[in-house]
């Protein structure tokens, strides 16, 4: 029988050549990756955002051209956008650029607003109690319907009858798509794409 190696499977090899590949993209394509991190940054300030929301932006800013965007065009440097401690990852999405064919992405939220959007400037248990407070709050405040709102809750602190609500209903709660945070308290509810208010 053939050995995991010889198979071809090995994480700790995978991880390096992953590490690698985008280290030498991010060095060869370094005022890109640094005009998108500067981009991400600015998107991250108002909440949580894709590498989708980053190259819309870049191509509306003409950094980057939508022609050049192309399946055959070594992209690996966007893998070290959201790279380092400021960044969280929040949740999944799939990619709205036609040439990803619906893939899902990363979500992710900037530490410090995460922090600074958490239940009323602090971090606290995520509870019933608290959470519809947030809610009629955001509701009244943005005038959205739960269909443009997405929560961002905290596994630290969260009741387990709230979380066992949320998945029993297909992790949603009060109609808006619900996103786990591991290692983070509280609970946060926005527009589901504040990256385009």
């Amino acid at each position: 029988m053939q050995t995991e190696e010889e198979l071809g499977f090995d994480a700790r090899q995978s991880k390096a050549n992953k590490q690698i590949g985008q280290d030498l993209a991010a060095s060869t394509n370094s005022v890109q990756l640094m005009r998108a991190k500067a981009i991400a940054r600015q998107l991250g300030a108002r909440g949580p955002v894709t590498m989708d929301d980053v190259t819309r932006v870049m191509i509306e800013q003409g950094h980057e051209n939508p022609a050049r965007l192309r399946k055959d065009r070594p992209l690996n440097w966007k893998g070290s956008v959201f790279r380092g401690s400021e960044w969280v990852q929040v949740g999944h999405t799939y990619s709205t650029r036609v040439s990803n064919h619906s893939r899902a992405i990363k979500v992710w939220a900037l530490k410090s607003w995460v922090n600074s959007a958490n239940v009323d400037g602090e971090a606290t248990d995520a509870s019933a109690y608290s959470l519809i407070r947030i809610w009629v709050r955001a509701t009244k405040a943005q005038g959205k319907d739960p269909a443009a709102l997405a929560w961002y809750i905290g596994t630290d602190g969260v009741s387990d009858t709230i979380k066992a609500e949320i998945e029993r209903n297909g992790y949603t709660y009060y109609g808006a798509p619900v996103s786990f945070i591991n290692g983070s308290a509280g609970a946060i509810l926005c527009p589901s794409n504040p990256a385009r208010v």
